[in-house]
């Protein structure tokens, strides 16, 4: 494997892909996207950053004992090598993605274990705070869904817990497209007092985006609960009064997420009303939250959905 020697100038160049100076003052434009490095540190350490860089380009097992020697030198570079890891991935994410192979995919294989986005992955997680803190600014407030993405597959692997209470302190420091990831990502980790609070709350948030995440979410942390009651009449309430078409739309959807199989007769009942209206965004809602509910698909046609309603409920 060839590797390239990081020189101090070009510490800044390498780090380019992720499209935040690492330099310059706080962007203005943007104040969720702080500068997490210390310039000073840099200066300082450089050799050490170097001969790290290089450990790592060669898979050297003499790595991770360097990385802790330079980190109890110098705790303060670790944002450094965090901000450098993110890179790493990115740039594998891409080199993967261009050859036609989902990364995720790849990165389930033990032979594709040593390459950069999953070594990357892995010396994040041992990074722990630091690491998901470089993971939230770079990739997780970043307005590209790809990147988003890919800090999604980043932070899976870091402990639940820990990741848990980070997000939920994200939600309140980071920009609109993390805030609307980290709602999403609670629903995944699980039942938790503290995160449907926060969901809970967003039902009523003035950004529409933020609501209709919310109930998805709320959805997906219904779905193991034998009594789904509660959150059966919590999505129908935003169904019926939200002022957003489609947060409406995602309040149907979240039925699906919850699998609540006996709402699919007043989701037909539904779809037969927005039907009437022209109510786009909420008619393939609708549609596809019935397509989910019972592995089949009418399509539009209200009557079809009738007559095999009507047919299983004489058990055919």
């Amino acid at each position: 494997m060839r590797v390239e020697k990081l020189s101090h100038r070009n510490w800044f160049a390498v780090l380019a892909l992720l499209g935040a100076c690492a330099t310059g003052p706080k962007n203005a434009s943007d104040p969720s996207r702080p500068i997490l490095e210390d310039r000073a540190v840099l200066d300082r350490c450089e050799k050490d950053l170097e001969a790290l860089q290089q450990q790592f380009g060669v898979s050297d097992a003499a790595y991770s004992d360097a990385r802790q020697a330079l980190l109890t030198k110098e705790p303060r570079a670790a944002p450094w090598i965090a901000k450098w890891m993110v890179t790493m991935a990115v740039a594998d994410a891409d080199r993967w993605q261009a050859s036609g192979v989902v990364p995720e995919r790849a990165g389930t294989l033990e032979k594709n274990r040593n390459y950069p986005l999953y070594r990357a992955r892995r010396e994040l997680a041992e990074l722990g705070p630091t690491g998901r803190r470089a993971i939230f600014v770079y990739l997780l407030r970043d307005r590209r869904t790809q990147l988003r993405s890919l800090a999604k597959y980043l932070l899976e692997a870091h402990d639940p817990a820990a990741l848990r209470q980070d997000l939920m302190h994200e939600y309140d420091e980071g920009n609109e497209p993390s805030k609307r990831e980290v709602l999403a990502f609670l629903a995944e980790l699980g039942p938790d007092p503290a995160s449907e609070a926060l969901l809970e709350r967003c039902l009523a948030h003035p950004d529409w985006q933020q609501r209709g995440t919310a109930i998805r979410a709320l959805g997906v942390l219904a779905k193991d609960r034998s009594d789904k009651s509660a959150f059966v009449a919590r999505a129908w309430q935003l169904a019926n009064d939200d002022r957003d078409a489609w947060v409406r739309g995602r309040a149907l959807l979240a039925l699906a997420d919850a699998g609540a199989v006996d709402q699919v007769r007043a989701l037909v009942d539904r779809l037969e009303q927005v039907m009437s209206g022209d109510r786009g965004s909420e008619i393939s809602a609708a549609i596809e939250a019935l397509r989910d509910l019972t592995g089949r698909d009418y399509g539009s046609s209200v009557s079809r959905w009738r007559e095999w309603l009507d047919g299983s409920s004489r058990g055919q």
